[in-house]
């Protein structure tokens, strides 16, 4: 995209599409609304008819789809992502999710198959950001054996132990981990493309 001139560009953020349907003319989007953020504000002040401009498709990391098992862990700004996943990914796929929310309300449905186990994980108050929710949960998991994918992504603090343990712990290959802090607690702005 190219902006005037002396013109400031937009403020914009990332997202995955939950649903394109192109016949339609429809593309979903999920927005998680919390504070003050342009896609958050935006958000949760939208109208019908009201104006959003999309550009893209930027790219994703393509997922090969013959791993023994997959792990796919995050909070709710991973929903949409976590859910193209199940979809793309063969029906017979063994699948493990694990996902922390702030509490039952907050569960949506995914993938309903017998080769996937989904954890909803509850803050229970606690702010986003701050709990080991998804670190003790796959801690605790008994892994499939075989060769195992893991994706997680969501609050960039709350990943880098998680990150640590899947390198030193468990001795996950690095070309078979995906992890993207989406957001960093307490900045505005954050970077989801800089290293966790």
């Amino acid at each position: 995209m190219r902006w005037p001139e002396g013109k400031q560009r937009p403020e914009a953020r990332d997202y995955t599409p939950r649903r394109y349907d192109s016949a339609a003319g429809e593309l979903d989007i999920d927005f998680v609304v919390h504070g003050d953020g342009p896609a958050s504000s935006w958000a949760s002040q939208a109208q019908p008819g009201d104006k959003l401009a999309i550009g893209g498709p930027r790219g994703s990391r393509l997922v090969p789809d013959d791993f023994d098992y997959y792990v796919l862990l995050g909070d709710e700004t991973t929903l949409p992502a976590i859910g193209r996943h199940l979809e793309e990914l063969p029906a017979s796929s063994r699948v493990i999710v694990l996902l922390e929310v702030a509490d039952a309300a907050e569960e949506q449905s995914l993938a309903n198959r017998d080769s996937v186990e989904v954890r909803w994980l509850h803050r229970d108050g606690a702010e986003p950001g701050s709990t080991e929710l998804l670190l003790s949960a796959l801690r605790e998991l008994k892994l499939p054996d075989g060769d195992g994918y893991f994706f997680a992504a969501g609050e960039a603090g709350t990943l880098r132990p998680i990150r640590r343990y899947l390198a030193d712990e468990l001795g996950a290959n690095k070309d078979w981990t995906s992890i993207s802090g989406y957001w960093k607690r307490g900045t505005a702005n954050h970077d989801h493309h800089e290293p966790i």
